[in-house]
């Protein structure tokens, strides 16, 4: 993959000082994400150490924290809901977090049918402790934010208080773009594959999900789908196939070029990310075209010191401002077609970040400490910071 800021709607750099260079993510534990507790601001503790539970007891749901490496959300939910023995459906959090990381997060089931003998040391990758029971489930964004510890490696040598600089740049001023890993922990096709979704362009959705290039070592068996799209012949030699793919495969070897049908294998939450990816990539083009200034447009209000912005839905009868027409006219957006499903939301202009710091630990690495506001991505710190090819990103 040869990727650029504009594949992501992302516009050009801010930060106009000596960018640090590096790469992130060259192990799970250089880039650790821990949810920060609603109630006391702090960054929760990693199991099994002793943790008091805030939400209120009593209930059907339990409450729990876990700790994970190397599994995605969606292997995450799987896994927690074997062990509970419940549907994935009765699985929830407070946030998605990126898979290459080492991760600390709020987790709640409803009504377990199974109790765990040893929970903070699980022969599934996971650790999980901290349980308490509530009578509602976990909601998205129902945390404090996110705490985040992160080496950056190869780093070229600036001066620390060009470091202390740019945390003050970044506390009030950088454009609150997604992430790159909004679009995608290990292929950006989300974006894509939500529209495809949307549109109700069934088979362009199962071949992006199939035959999206990849930086990895899947990318053989993902090249042959996009050859040959014998789906008998990619069961029998993809080593080690995912459960989705190898759900997509076999569905169209019992039903050939039933995609429809395909798309069904597609799990809630994937397919709700992908949608949401869909208006991430148009929210980062307008940001782009908008920049910084701080009078508000139409759609637009100023909310605590931050400018809040109203994001296509399907409440939209015509584009807001001219931005946002130039954008739906490039993009060939179909407001009846593209928006029916999509809900109402809104993001802020401005990320919100807090508790800088950063400093070399050796010659060529730096670590940053930081926190931001739910939704918000360190990707879009650390981009600034290092102004490295997004490739480095994945």
């Amino acid at each position: 993959m040869n990727l650029i800021d504009s594949d992501f709607g992302i516009g050009a750099y801010q930060y106009g000082g000596n960018p640090l260079g590096g790469s992130i993510k060259n192990n799970y534990s250089d880039f650790k994400v821990t949810e920060v507790d609603p109630t006391t601001s702090l960054a929760l503790p990693r199991p099994p150490q002793e943790y008091s539970n805030p939400f209120e007891s009593g209930g059907m749901f339990l409450l729990g924290r876990v700790w994970r490496q190397g599994h995605d959300h969606g292997k995450m939910v799987n896994l927690l809901a074997k062990t509970f023995g419940v549907a994935e459906e009765d699985v929830s959090t407070a946030g998605i977090k990126d898979a290459r990381a080492e991760i600390v997060q709020l987790f709640s089931v409803y009504n377990p049918r199974k109790s765990v003998a040893d929970p903070s040391m699980l022969d599934i990758g996971l650790e999980i402790d901290g349980f308490s029971t509530s009578r509602e489930r976990l909601y998205p964004g129902r945390m404090g934010g996110n705490h985040f510890d992160i080496n950056i490696r190869g780093c070229k040598i600036i001066e620390e208080y060009e470091l202390d600089y740019f945390g003050a740049l970044a506390e009030n001023s950088l454009l609150n773009y997604y992430g790159y890993q909004r679009f995608g922990s290990w292929r950006p096709i989300t974006a894509s594959l939500g529209r495809a979704i949307v549109r109700g362009n069934y088979e362009e959705a199962v071949n992006l999900y199939l035959g999206g290039k990849s930086n990895f070592d899947d990318e053989i068996y993902r090249a042959h789908w996009r050859e040959n799209q014998d789906p008998d012949e990619l069961l029998l030699i993809w080593d080690g196939i995912p459960d989705i793919e190898a759900k997509l495969l076999k569905h169209l070897s019992k039903r050939n070029h039933d995609y429809r049908g395909a798309t069904s294998k597609f799990p809630k939450y994937l397919i709700n990310i992908s949608k949401s990816a869909f208006i991430s990539y148009l929210t980062n083009i307008y940001f782009s075209k908008r920049g910084d200034k701080k009078e508000p447009l139409r759609g637009e209000r100023e909310f605590d010191e931050n400018i809040e912005i109203a994001l296509p839905s399907n409440r939209w009868t015509q584009p807001l401002n001219h931005i946002w027409k130039e954008i739906f006219d490039s993009q060939k957006i179909d407001l009846k077609k593209d928006l029916g499903k999509i809900r109402h939301t809104s993001r802020l202009l401005f990320l919100s970040l807090s508790n800088w710091e950063a400093k070399y630990i050796d010659d060529t690495t730096v670590n940053v400490k930081f926190q931001l506001k739910n939704g918000q991505y360190a990707t879009t710190v650390l981009r600034e910071l290092m102004q490295v090819n997004p490739e480095g990103f994945f």
